[in-house]
């Protein structure tokens, strides 16, 4: 399951939940040419984002989506990829720091490796 953050507001965040292969995905961001550098995709367990959130989710049947009046908690995060290495290392950095489990990949033409145990995933 794809889940996008598509739009954050100080009151909330709508998340757009859709069933579609990484083929769709990579796809749409050629289509709409978006720089890969200028990204970082966070896998959020949808579970456990269900599980921490305190309030109610606000269902947006025709668009398939679900407004969350709250912030994230980074232990719904399972894992994230980016690109640039500024943006690894920030990101590292806070992974660290905060003691999370999150497994973070740095992908580069197509090659993802798993930063962590240094395997391609």
């Amino acid at each position: 399951m794809l889940f996008e953050v598509i739009c954050k507001k100080k009151q909330y965040i709508d998340c757009e939940l859709e069933n579609s292969s990484r083929a769709i995905f990579w796809n749409w961001v050629i289509e709409n040419k978006i720089n890969t550098q200028d990204i970082a995709i966070f896998v959020i367990n949808i579970n456990k984002l269900f599980e921490l959130t305190k309030q109610d989710w606000l269902e947006i049947n025709e668009k398939n989506i679900v407004r969350i009046f709250e912030n994230i908690e980074p232990s719904t995060i399972d894992s994230i990829l980016v690109q640039k290495s500024s943006d690894l290392e920030s990101i590292n950095k806070y992974v660290n720091r905060h003691n999370l489990k999150i497994n973070i990949y740095k992908g580069n033409q197509g090659k993802i490796k798993n930063i962590l145990n240094g395997k391609e995933a």
